[in-house]
């Protein structure tokens, strides 16, 4: 079994988020996070589950949980959790910057 490791920048994506849902309703923000780390997990087990996008990067996998993206790359060792962004947000800009 892998284990999952958030970069850096997946963790302030997740720290927006919660704050931002938080705003409206912390209850929901951290309904919200237990999710996120629920469907970590799973990739633990499934770790082919998302989607191939190697046109993003070579071996990076997406995962569609409610609104938002999981962008991950597995190995027989971890689950690298590499951002986490919103479904609206402009993707083809945002991966030109990566």
């Amino acid at each position: 079994m892998s284990k999952v490791v958030i970069s850096e920048p997946a963790k302030e994506d997740l720290y927006q988020i919660a704050d931002y849902v938080a705003q409206h309703s912390p209850a929901a923000a951290l309904q919200l996070m237990k999710k996120f780390r629920k469907k970590f997990n799973m990739l633990t087990n499934f770790p082919q589950l998302g989607r191939e996008r190697n046109d993003i990067a070579i071996g990076i996998r997406c995962l569609v949980m409610d609104n938002y993206l999981i962008f991950y790359q597995p190995s027989d060792k971890m689950i690298e959790i590499w951002r986490v962004r919103h479904s609206a947000q402009d993707l083809a800009n945002w991966f030109s910057q990566l």
